[in-house]
């Protein structure tokens, strides 16, 4: 006798499949989340050093760069939206985790939705490839957890690093000696 009995899957199967792709799914989702974040961060932080370096050439072309420049003779030639003197932005890890906008410390608000603070006192202290100034940049305006705020710190020949990254014994106005540390810079920089 020939049986009739078709081929296919139980319930008990099909639920025990549901169940495998929803202990997967718990799994990978926020781990895609944090991965496009750290993205959308690292392209701001690129794009925010770029406006800097190009805001540097054009200073330096108007004849403005001497060793008494400061962040403050730069950022007019930086693209943002507004100033802020009123905010809280995070800050760079280990050392300043938060920071504070004030009308000595003022805050650019970028388009990419980030924020750039300087101050406008800081100035490169001499003329070496070793002298620098520098900015703190939060990508996401203060929305993460404090200390996930990157230092940027451009050098008196135009490249421009992260603090973690900067070059041996670099110089600022206070002094050379300055040594680079993986640690000044957040878990989610990957430049």
């Amino acid at each position: 006798m020939v049986s009739s009995r078709k081929k296919g899957f139980t319930l008990a199967e099909l639920l025990i499949s549901v169940a495998i792709l929803g202990v997967i799914a718990t799994f990978t989702i926020p781990k895609i989340m944090v991965t496009q974040q750290s993205e959308a961060y690292n392209a701001k932080t690129r794009e925010t050093m770029g406006m800097i370096s190009a805001a540097f050439q054009q200073a330096k072309l108007n004849g403005l760069v001497s060793s008494n420049t400061g962040p403050g003779v730069i950022t007019p030639y930086i693209n943002y939206v507004s100033i802020d003197t009123a905010s809280t932005i995070d800050g760079w890890p280990v050392i300043a985790p938060t920071q504070s906008c004030t009308a000595g410390t003022p805050c650019l608000r970028l388009a990419n939705g980030g924020i750039l603070q300087y101050s406008p006192t800081t100035i490169f202290g001499g003329t070496t490839t070793m002298h620098f100034i520098g900015w703190t940049f939060d990508p996401d305006f203060g929305n993460s957890s404090p200390g996930s705020g990157v230092a940027l710190e451009l050098y008196y020949d135009g490249m421009i690093t992260t603090r973690g990254q900067i070059k041996i014994n670099s110089c600022w106005q206070f002094g050379c000696g300055i040594m680079p540390s993986s640690t000044y810079d957040p878990s989610w920089l990957k430049i």
